[in-house]
């Protein structure tokens, strides 16, 4: 069985698409195409991704807080 070239879930010969990312198995050319962007962020990157989330999170939080609060 082969797997998926951007998230490396099995896939079955007759798929067309990734049922785990959607993208297609190959080109019309026959060959994968690249990578997508999640496998090639930086590891610096990730950080900043994942502490704005969490930021971001906290602002939220603290918005909801005040509106229902007060």
């Amino acid at each position: 069985m082969t797997t998926c070239w951007a998230c490396d879930t099995e896939l079955r010969p007759e798929w067309k698409f990734c049922v785990q990312c959607g993208v297609p198995v190959e080109n019309p050319e026959g060959e994968a195409p690249a990578r997508d962007w999640r496998a090639q962020l930086s590891p610096l990157a990730t950080f900043g991704l994942i502490f704005g989330c969490i930021g971001a999170a906290i602002v939220i939080t603290g918005i909801v807080i005040v509106l229902f609060v007060t």
